[in-house]
């Protein structure tokens, strides 16, 4: 489902585009993967955000459904890479903006919608503010309940809570109420997400980047195949001199993980690997040993609790 290889790809245009080099306003990069049931709605966000110089660019990671289908029956204008393949999602997103030059480009995952004005807002914020490079807007659920939408970088408090499934106990009501305040150093599920300020990091969901720091900073590492790819490319903007901003009046919808829940546990395993990938690049030696204890004693963990399920349920 997730393999990592890739041989060839092929591009198909729904339109006359011309001009692909051209330096165009913005550029929308959208990597679907098993997608037939979101991208519809997500490219109809798009045309909806009544944008005068866009490109929209989609890289398709060897869907198994119908995801292609789709993209060519809502005869949106863009252009399609098909990846005989899955080249992961940094690899793609890459793979992408090469595809369309422009003045800023905005990552947007096909699980996603845009709600009005939200590119405009995030275009808006990054040039009224000094040293701005990255922007990111609110995420809410379908039915409309705030979803964490800015991080500090990762903690090791944060990846133990990750790893031995603590965050559904400490953003639970009562933990909440009590600890919330504490805990908000560390948790984005705490954070009210209420005012635009400088943070460490935005989610890859939705994700506006000026062209000109994607291209001197090469883009994502390829080596995250899924996950903190986003995290390490806020890093590396900060260490260049770029900031970050949280734009809550810039607004998403996200359905959280739609293409990876065929696949729940090769998902976790990857997310285990980028996590660990991070910690050795940006992380002390001790705080890497801490992390590699903390993953071990987890996976011995999970194994045990899904053999002692498998002996209960004969």
């Amino acid at each position: 489902m997730f393999g990592r290889s890739f041989d060839f790809h092929r591009t198909w245009f729904s339109g006359p585009i011309s001009g692909l080099d051209a330096m165009v306003s913005v550029a929308v990069i959208i990597v679907t993967f098993n997608s037939e049931r979101e991208i519809r709605a997500c490219l109809e966000s798009i045309s909806a955000q009544n944008l005068e110089d866009y490109r929209v660019v989609v890289v398709d990671n060897a869907s198994s459904d119908d995801t292609v289908g789709e993209i060519r029956l809502s005869k949106a204008d863009l252009t399609l890479i098909e990846n005989s393949t899955n080249r992961g999602f940094a690899a793609a997103c890459n793979q992408a903006a090469s595809a369309a030059d422009s003045e800023f480009i905005l990552l947007l995952n096909p699980d996603a919608r845009l709600c009005d004005g939200a590119v405009s807002e995030l275009v808006s914020a990054i040039r009224s503010e000094d040293g701005a490079g990255i922007a990111g807007p609110r995420l809410l659920s379908e039915d409309g309940r705030l979803l964490p939408s800015a991080y500090r970088f990762p903690t090791i408090f944060q990846e133990i809570a990750y790893l031995f499934r603590l965050k559904p106990i400490l953003t639970s009501g009562p933990f909440k109420a009590i600890f919330g305040k504490f805990l908000s150093r560390w948790f984005g599920q705490f954070d009210p997400h209420d005012t635009r300020r400088v943070v460490d990091s935005v989610l890859g969901a939705c994700m506006l980047i000026r062209g000109e720091l994607w291209r001197e900073l090469n883009g994502f590492n390829e080596r995250f195949f899924l996950f903190y790819e986003e995290k390490d490319f806020c890093k590396r903007a900060l260490d260049a001199g770029y900031r970050t901003i949280f734009v809550p009046d810039a607004q998403a919808i996200h359905e959280i993980g739609a293409s990876c829940r065929s696949n729940p546990t090769e998902t976790d395993i990857m997310k285990r690997e980028s996590m660990m990938r991070y910690y050795r690049k940006h992380k002390s030696l001790c705080t890497n040993v801490v992390l590699w204890i903390a993953v071990l004693l987890s996976s011995l963990f999970a194994t045990r609790c899904r053999m002692f399920s498998r002996c209960r349920n004969g």
